[in-house]
């Protein structure tokens, strides 16, 4: 569903991502005019029924879930126009001050008038099950500490 719609995109090439564990598809500008739009590129992934994933390049992502029985969902429309923006260079990044005083990116872009964001991905706090088992107890405690100051 993902690359059939992808081909009816003017100046952007498709290509399913043979690596994914996901299906996926790749975009990128059919024919880029500087460096920089060479390197963007946007991935489109389905898991499982009415639930894609948007990652674009720069570490953002957004994710989005949508049932519809028939045809194309409007959502896949909206996350293929995201797509289509932050390829041509029609993105904006923007960086917050959190409540907690750490640092969040994120793309705007805008489409038809609204502003999206694509916000940067979260990293994992733990490796694995077991880290989690062991260091979770103690980030608790360290948050609790410095809120109480």
């Amino acid at each position: 569903m993902v690359t059939r719609a992808a081909q009816d995109l003017h100046g952007v090439t498709a290509q399913d991502d043979r690596e994914s564990e996901h299906p996926s598809v790749v975009l990128r500008l059919s024919d880029p005019h500087d460096a920089a739009a060479a390197a963007r590129w946007a991935r489109i992934s389905t898991w499982g029924s009415g639930l894609f994933v948007l990652d674009l390049s720069g570490g953002f992502s957004h994710t989005d879930f949508e049932y519809d029985d028939g045809g194309e969902p409007e959502m896949l429309r909206r996350l293929l126009g995201l797509a289509v923006e932050h390829l041509h260079g029609r993105s904006c990044e923007v960086e917050e001050l959190g409540p907690d005083g750490s640092r969040r990116r994120h793309l705007e872009i805008f489409i038809g008038g609204d502003v999206h964001a694509v916000h940067e991905h979260a990293e994992a706090l733990f490796g694995s099950c077991h880290e989690a088992l062991l260091g979770l107890p103690r980030l608790l405690l360290t948050r609790l500490v410095r809120r109480g100051r």
